[in-house]
């Protein structure tokens, strides 16, 4: 991914946070932010990382969020699977 690529991706994942009004502590948002780019740039295959609360409230935040930057790049993500009905 290139450089314009990644400045895009961090765009839109601000902008789909702040959508989900999903608030993080500075730490575990730049945990979340790292992991994102990690799985656009196929670094890594999964994200699964506490970002704060409980496990049902976790996955249903996780999964707005990535609904969100799904429709921010206008499309599913080939990269992301849908957890949220499993």
């Amino acid at each position: 991914m290139e450089v314009s690529g990644l400045e895009e991706a961090l765009k839109v994942f601000e902008s789909s946070l702040s959508q989900t009004k999903w608030r993080l502590k500075a730490s575990s948002k730049r945990r979340l932010e790292t992991d994102v780019l990690a799985l656009c740039v196929g670094m890594r295959p999964v994200i699964m990382v506490d970002y704060g609360g409980k496990m049902p409230e976790l996955k249903e935040r996780l999964c707005t969020f990535l609904k969100f930057c799904q429709k921010e790049v206008g499309g599913p993500c080939s990269n992301v699977e849908d957890f949220s009905r499993k």
